[in-house]
């Protein structure tokens, strides 16, 4: 259902309406969600939601620990089946050291391993660091960071690594990290102390393939990727782009036990190192003697026994390219579609897979039947006729409304568009929710211009907006184009494209046009369209006759900004657009971290932010003072309130005065505080904002994976609305 609150505002600051059986009151600013189920956190593991899922690991008590590398956090499935967040506050970054590792920020973590006493480590890929996560939930540095490539010897906190594809731990206390953009495997122990294990970070050669039989430490690789210790103390190592898995046994040799170095299948029944893989990313180590190689590029998980002999256990050699899979499958794991990108074997021979595009962990029992365990399908693409709160999105960013009321999100990580009606009831309006895989991602494409909108390939949407007569318009960000769906629900591009000389195409048609990852749009009340063309560091305008102009941005200015000139001549990096009443035209200048108003007459201005701080700061004060951590989205209400969406986890307000305050959240990040004053509530990397005729606010809570509303009126949840 709709969610309908209730507000009359009285000198006491709340009244109860109604008579009995009639819905309660609940005050003005108050916070609920309207539109997806969120991660699924305290809930059943196999109702919740994973994006792009890359590794995993096991404690001694059975619990199950996986890298939710687009989700940018770590994961726990209980031995009772309840999934929670243990590290990762879902927002792209790196922040947290020193507190709780809930609350810190992870960049697309690829592998987690777990040791004897509960502590995690984490392979925090794009962070090129190691982060530990002790039995207390604190987080801190492991290794990486550091200024010092060649920095063996010393403490991992001054060394510089690289792309990190996966990590290890021994029960001595010493853990392993493959570097995969360095093609290295480096060891820290227990002190702290860095060293190199299997290659040379003096190989200026680059990735290849030697060293068998002599020191791993003179040996090449080719992106490592997945590691696992046996019982024996013997390191195994995904050598992903030679296609074979290494092993580097006590005494420091290296040598090959899987693969003869052919990117192919073939092989299963003879011994591992005449076999063929292709791309294999992990590697885990059970009992008696036996490893599991999770064979990416074959879609299959091989099982390599004490004897050496290699066989096939899980994956019929066929994925989802779609990129949602058979996330219900229940029967023969060697039947199974799969994309696998990491995998963990526990003491009862259970083998844990993680799926990485249908976004799920499988079980494979001893028997060999599978059954999925985690996960409710890739990217959350669900719930279309019903009610919208029990739909699942993915990565929200973008939200718009249109003069019926009826709310439209850009559900980007599904490369579609959402419609939830005034009855609460969601389905897709834009995009077949089309993806295609590559690596441990899933893309959208272009298509369906002339057609049926439904039947369109989107490219990763960020931002949408609605015309006065109902005509839907798109910042389809990754396809560099703006599309437009009409009343008749016919998709059309009108804007971006084009490969004009000069790189821009101003002046000539908008469809000739180049965009650069549009990410906002807006339509003025006399039908020009103005875009956010992001990476082109420019606000565009297609007039009604179509063509294109730029109307800001492009500028060097003398102190970098611009203030007080033409717009023109500014400098500025937008991401988000909206107009005011008086239609001025306002843009979320994400680089200087201000909103930017653009006159009448083409000047351009500072309305809020340029205080200088680092981070969120300044409430109660003017706006020009005030300070922000990373913004990224803006609206604006009917009586010129101007509304800031804050990485910080918060959304900002700046009254028609000038004032700035906080609305929503503020103390920390999260998902929480439905049916509660909104300045309790907790958010996640909000973005898109949009305000309906009433004056409430939506945002677009991208990393919770849901839109959530804030009532600053006067509504009533007796079952309608009185303004309407």
């Amino acid at each position: 259902m709709w969610i309908r609150f209730a507000c009359l505002r009285t000198i006491l600051g709340c009244a109860i309406l109604g008579v009995a059986g009639a819905g309660s009151v609940v005050c003005a600013q108050t916070i609920a969600t309207v539109a997806g189920s969120g991660t699924g956190d305290s809930g059943p593991a196999r109702n919740a939601q994973f994006s792009s899922p890359t590794g995993a690991a096991l404690d001694s008590a059975g619990n199950l620990f996986i890298a939710d590398s687009y989700g940018s956090r770590i994961r726990k499935v209980d031995i009772h089946g309840t999934v929670t967040t243990v590290a990762g506050n879902g927002a792209l970054g790196f922040s947290g050291d020193g507190g709780r590792a809930t609350s810190a920020a992870l960049n697309q973590p690829a592998a987690v391993a777990v040791d004897l006493a509960g502590n995690l480590y984490i392979a925090d890929s794009k962070n090129f660091r190691v982060r530990k996560v002790d039995t207390h939930g604190t987080i801190t540095t492991l290794a990486g960071g550091g200024p010092n490539l060649f920095s063996d010897g010393g403490p991992a906190t001054n060394a510089a690594l690289n792309v990190l594809s996966g990590v290890a731990v021994d029960g001595a206390g010493n853990v392993y990290v493959a570097d995969h953009g360095m093609n290295v495997v480096r060891k820290i122990d227990a002190v702290g102390i860095i060293t190199t294990i299997v290659g040379s970070l003096f190989n200026f050669a680059g990735p290849g393939y030697s060293g068998d039989g002599g020191p791993a430490t003179s040996a090449t690789l080719y992106w490592p990727s997945g590691l696992a210790r046996d019982s024996a103390g013997s390191l195994y190592v995904a050598d992903t782009g030679n296609h074979r898995i290494r092993k580097i046994n006590p005494q420091g040799t290296i040598t090959t036990v899987v693969g003869i170095g052919v990117d192919g299948f073939f092989g299963d029944g003879g011994a591992a190192t005449n076999a063929g893989i292709s791309s294999p990313t992990a590697v885990t180590v059970g009992a008696n003697g036996n490893f599991f190689v999770v064979d990416t590029g074959n879609k299959r998980v091989r099982k390599i026994n004490a004897t050496g002999m290699i066989g096939t256990v899980a994956g019929s050699g066929s994925g989802d390219t779609a990129g949602y899979g058979h996330t219900d499958y229940s029967g023969a794991a060697t039947s199974m579609d799969l994309n696998p990108a990491g995998a963990v074997v526990d003491a009862s021979g259970n083998l844990y897979i993680v799926d990485s595009v249908s976004a799920v962990v499988r079980r494979v029992d001893a028997a060999g039947l599978a059954t999925t365990i985690a996960g409710i399908g890739s990217f959350g693409y669900s719930g279309n006729g019903g009610a919208a709160t029990s739909a699942r999105l993915s990565k929200p960013t973008g939200v718009g409304t249109d003069a019926a009321g009826n709310l439209y999100i850009a559900d980007t990580y599904n490369h579609v568009i959402r419609k939830v009606d005034i009855h609460g009831t969601i389905s897709t309006v834009a995009g077949n929710g089309y993806m295609q895989t590559s690596g441990f991602g899933a893309y959208g494409g272009y298509s369906g211009d002339g057609g049926a909108a439904t039947n369109a390939r989107l490219f990763w949407p960020a931002a949408v907006a609605v015309d006065a007569v109902g005509n839907l318009y798109i910042a389809d960000t990754a396809n560099n184009r703006i599309r437009k769906v009409n009343t008749s629900n016919v998709i059309t591009t009108i804007a971006g494209g084009g490969s004009p000389p000069d790189g821009l195409g101003d002046g000539g048609p908008a469809t000739s046009a180049a965009l650069s990852s549009p990410s906002g749009v807006v339509i003025s009340a006399t039908g020009n369209i103005y875009i956010a063309d992001s990476l082109n560091l420019r606000v565009r305008k297609v007039s009604t006759n179509g063509t294109i102009t730029t109307v800001a941005g492009g500028g060097s200015p003398p102190d970098g900004i611009g203030d007080g000139g033409p717009a023109t001549s500014a400098a500025l990096w937008p991401t988000a657009l909206a107009l005011d009443p008086g239609g001025n035209l306002h843009v979320l200048d994400f680089y200087h971290g201000r909103v930017r108003k653009i006159g009448a007459g083409g000047t351009i201005a500072t309305v809020a932010g340029g205080g200088g701080a680092v981070g969120s700061d300044g409430d109660g004060g003017a706006a020009t003072n005030a300070s922000f951590l990373s913004p990224h989205g803006i609206a604006i209400d009917a009586v010129g309130n101007l509304y800031i969406a804050d990485f910080a986890g918060m959304i900002r307000k700046v009254s028609a005065s000038g004032t700035i305050t906080t609305v929503v959240g503020g103390a920390d990040f999260g998902y929480s505080g439905d049916g509660g004053q909104a300045t309790l509530a907790r958010v996640y990397w909000p973005y898109g904002l949009a305000v309906n005729s009433p004056g409430d606010l939506y945002v677009a809570d991208s990393s919770n994976n849901v839109v959530r509303k804030v009532l600053f009126g006067e509504i009533f949840k007796d079952g309608f609305d009185p303004r309407n």
